[in-house]
Order: C-alpha cells, then structure tokens, then sequence
C-alpha cells in the first residue's frame, strides 16, 4: 500500500479509510453487490426478499458504527446516516406497498389511510432530500471556503488599494 505506483493507481479506493481499514471498500462492494441480487434474484412477493434485505442493511449500519472505517469523523456520520435513511426507506416503501397489495381481511394487515401514505411519502422524500443537501455541502465545502478566502483577499487588497490612492490624492491635493 506505500509503494508509489500502488498508490498512484488504487489510493482513490482507500485514502479516505483510516490505514488500518483499507480494505473496507471491499466490505461496501460486497454490501451492494449483495443487495443487488437479492433484488433482483428473489421474487418480489417472497417474504425471505424483505427479511435479508433489512438483515443486510442492519449489519451494515452495525458495522458502520461499530468500525468507523473512515478517516474524517464527518464521512462516518453520513454513512451511518445514509445507511440508517436507506434503512428506514426501505421499511416505510415496504410497509405501503404490502399495504397497498395485501387483499386480506385479517387484523393484521396495515391499515393506511390515503393521506397517511400521502405524508409518509411526502416526509420521506424530505429527509432523503435533506440527506442529499447535506451530503453536497459536505462535498463542496472546500470549495465555498477557497471562495471565502480568495473573495476576502481580493475584497482587502482592492480596499488597501483604494486607500493608498486615497491618500495619494490628498497628498497631492495640498
């Protein structure tokens, strides 16, 4: 992992772990390799789809939390929190969709009423984007700094500028 040419071609998978989590993109991969197949291997009305899917998503959160794979605390945060959101996507978009197809008369079917389903839908769709909000200013924040920087230099040099010259004509003013 030191050698330069290592890092040259692969540092993009493993600089943002800690050194001792390199690896861990693996874990992510196999994360989303195997949501994909249950996916789209398993029949959408079997049960076992929604019970693996929230086993491999609660192990996932659980690992997330426990190893804290990244370097900078605020990467760990927002995986935990998209890992969480994904989560509980999952379960409310589950819960609708049972509700909506299940013709049974049992007592334990989930009765929604359409403006409940309607608010859950609405609230979800806030939190996910909120959580893509958040996740871009995280992203560009650097960048905003560069351009606070940059923006308060150029704003105190043209000031110091205007200032000397200021002078200047006062001097040559008298």
């Amino acid at each position: 992992m030191e050698e330069q040419e290592v890092r040259y071609w692969l540092g993009n998978l493993y600089y943002c772990y800690k050194p001792k989590y390199h690896w861990f993109e693996l874990v992510i991969l196999v994360r989303r390799l195997l949501l994909a197949v249950l996916i789209s291997v398993l029949p959408s009305d079997s049960i076992f789809l929604p019970s693996l899917v929230l086993i491999a998503l609660s192990l996932a959160l659980l690992v997330q939390l426990w190893l804290r794979p990244f370097a900078l605390k605020v990467d760990n945060r927002l995986e935990s929190i998209s890992i969480a959101m994904i989560l509980i996507t999952f379960v409310v978009q589950y819960l609708l969709f049972v509700n909506g197809t299940a013709i049974s008369t049992s007592s334990t079917t989930w009765a929604i009423a359409g403006s409940t389903r309607d608010v859950l839908t609405g609230v979800l769709v806030i939190a996910n984007l909120a959580l893509m909000v958040m996740m871009l200013l995280v992203l560009f924040w650097p960048f905003f700094m560069w351009i606070w920087k940059y923006t308060r230099l150029i704003f105190s040099e043209k000031m110091r500028f205007s200032l000397r010259t200021t002078d200047q004509n006062l001097v040559y003013a008298n």
